[in-house]
């Protein structure tokens, strides 16, 4: 489920500065409920049909069944390409009946029905082990507190990593009691309250029925990779697409104009930011021994300063590797990385912290630091130690192993600047 475009859609279906436009929307679906005899409110209808429009690719939606099969039909026809599953746990309706009804509307292939409550579906679609995954399950609450938590509870592990649990007539104690002890059961962290209508949010009184909208999040951190790492890969295709030459910036870091070298800051290229960090908003999410997100064969040249020094030394050629497999044919690698040829120098001298070597951005560098690393002087930083060390020879050499030629590399004040060509 895609969380953020339903909150950008919100606002556009429902604009509570004018309500004749809502009223206007909800039209296909008074008629929808019209012809079946439903009493659900139109509006429901719409904003559940406005959350089903945000499922994402390989994701059904589910719901317990309700006897006029609207809600059911709405999603349906309003959404073209959905799979669903129908849950029938009232013995009022005939499943006869419904499949009669989806067939009137070509609808039958595009549905699973199952008779039983959502604990039995939920051993049944585990047995089957199936890859799918529920981006959004729609519950009417006018049923037991028993029957909805343990709905609720069992539904869990076949939600999509993020996903939408949408209760109507939460009106009832019991259901309220029901959805608060869910959220108590599970980690704060999982589970959210994204919308509530009831008397309180006077915004959405037009609906007059209450329900509330959970938003589940499991491996949250994962959907947010993949949505940043989609956005990151339509930059990189829509330069390619015109033309453009794309570098691939390893360990980027926040954004800075000047962090470029000379080289890519002509117009030509187009900077793909990667950071293993999401909240320096990088393009991609990855980190210099995994680029698992950038395709083959994709970029012209890949960028990195001061990264290679912050793996262990067997991981050098993991990360080449990946350096060399992201290059187009002819494409370059330019990375810099200090110089340990002139930090022993300085050591020879005795002057492993004073004076320093240079004035960086993060303070004055001593010859300590090019050995091991910002993370000795700075409790809680391990990721700034340094885990091996490079002189122009060394990395020559291992550039060679690893499959790159015509190489340079220039020794200039502190560091090494290397490059390569595949």
């Amino acid at each position: 489920m895609d969380s953020q475009k339903f909150l950008q859609l919100i606002p556009s279906i429902f604009d509570f500065e004018n309500l004749e436009s809502i009223a206007y929307k909800k039209n296909d679906f008074s008629l929808i409920l019209e012809n079946l005899n439903s009493t659900i409110n139109p509006y429901v209808l719409l904003l559940l049909n406005t959350a089903v429009s945000c499922l994402e690719e390989k994701e059904v939606y589910c719901e317990v069944l309700e006897k006029s099969g609207a809600s059911l039909i709405s999603t349906l026809q309003h959404n073209p390409q959905l799979m669903a599953y129908g849950i029938i746990d009232d013995e009022t309706i005939d499943l006869d009946d419904i499949n009669n009804l989806l067939e009137s509307f070509n609808y039958l292939e595009r549905t699973c029905f199952y008779e039983g409550d959502v604990t039995s579906f939920c051993e049944d679609l585990e047995y089957l082990n199936s890859e799918e995954k529920i981006g959004l399950f729609y519950l009417d609450g006018n049923k037991s507190y028993r029957e909805i938590l343990l709905a609720l509870m069992s539904i869990r592990p076949f939600l999509a990593e993020e996903a939408f649990i949408m209760i109507s007539h939460t009106e009832n104690q019991e259901t309220k009691n029901a959805i608060a002890d869910f959220q108590n059961f599970n980690n704060a962290n999982n589970i959210h309250e994204l919308l509530v209508v009831n008397p309180e949010t006077k915004s959405y009184s037009f609906m007059e029925q209450e329900l509330v909208i959970l938003l589940w999040q499991n491996n949250a951190i994962n959907k947010q990779i993949k949505r940043i790492n989609h956005q990151g890969l339509t930059k990189l295709n829509q330069a390619t697409g015109d033309s453009k030459k794309t570098l691939l910036h390893v360990g980027c870091g926040g954004y800075n104009p000047n962090a470029l070298p000379q080289d890519f800051r002509g117009d030509d290229w187009v900077e793909i930011r990667l950071d293993i960090d999401p909240n320096v908003q990088p393009d991609i999410i990855g980190t210099i021994t995994d680029l698992s997100g950038v395709p083959d064969n994709s970029v012209d040249a890949v960028y990195s300063s001061h990264n290679l020094e912050h793996i262990y030394n067997f991981e050098v050629p993991i990360a080449l590797a990946e350096f060399k497999r992201v290059l187009k044919d002819g494409g370059f690698v330019m990375f810099v990385v200090p110089d340990m040829q002139t930090a022993a120098e300085w050591v020879m001298r005795g002057e492993m912290e004073e004076p320093p070597l240079y004035q960086s951005p993060a303070g004055p560098v001593p010859a300590l630091w090019m050995f091991y690393g910002m993370g000795t002087s700075y409790h809680g930083m391990p990721y700034m130690a340094h885990k091996t060390g490079f002189t122009t020879q060394n990395l020559g050499k291992q550039l060679e192993e690893n499959g790159f030629k015509d190489l340079k590399l220039i020794r200039r004040s502190f560091d090494i600047v290397a490059y390569g060509y595949k």
